[in-house]
């Protein structure tokens, strides 16, 4: 799936916002939505741009892949 812009998940990637990134993922946050780059918001967690801890980056491969 493909959006024009950036979702609240991407930027709360981006921006190294754990908790944020848990809230939207329980409240049904697509996390394979690609940006207008190409990008998902694992993407920017796997590539150092945040500090997120371990659990969270899991979380977030968890929900692409299952």
């Amino acid at each position: 799936a493909t959006c024009q812009k950036a979702t609240p998940i991407h930027e709360a990637a981006k921006n190294g916002y754990a908790e944020i990134i848990r809230l939207l993922l329980d409240k049904g946050a697509d996390p394979s939505m690609l940006d207008d780059e190409g990008f998902s918001p694992h993407y920017f967690a796997e590539r150092g741009m945040l500090k997120i801890s371990s659990p969270c980056l899991l979380r977030l491969k968890f929900y692409l892949f299952t």
